[in-house]
């Protein structure tokens, strides 16, 4: 399994991928955790990650949040494609 691989696929989902389409690109969690200790991605909830470059790190700690809830949003999308955001998710993604 190479990271670049899930990356990308991130990459073309707006930042996000899901643990199922990294388990199909042969990553297991402990993949996964190991490529969150690198830093090569982030983990937003569960089987949600990111790419760190969707967070701005010189941004506030609150628009860092916000682009946080904003990736979580797009990749419950990706796990429950028959969802509809509501709240203040649906806030944060218009």
């Amino acid at each position: 399994m190479a990271i670049t691989e899930i990356q990308e696929l991130a990459a073309s989902q707006g930042g996000v991928v899901v643990t199922t389409q990294a388990g199909r690109l042969g990553a297991d969690r402990n993949a996964l955790r190991r490529a969150v200790s690198r830093g090569e991605l982030l983990h937003l909830g569960r089987s949600v990650y990111a790419l760190p470059s969707h967070v701005d790190t010189e941004a506030s700690a609150a628009e860092q949040a916000e682009q946080r809830h904003r990736l979580l949003g797009r990749g419950l999308l990706v796990v429950y494609p028959d969802a509809v955001l509501a709240g203040r998710t649906a806030v944060v993604a218009h």
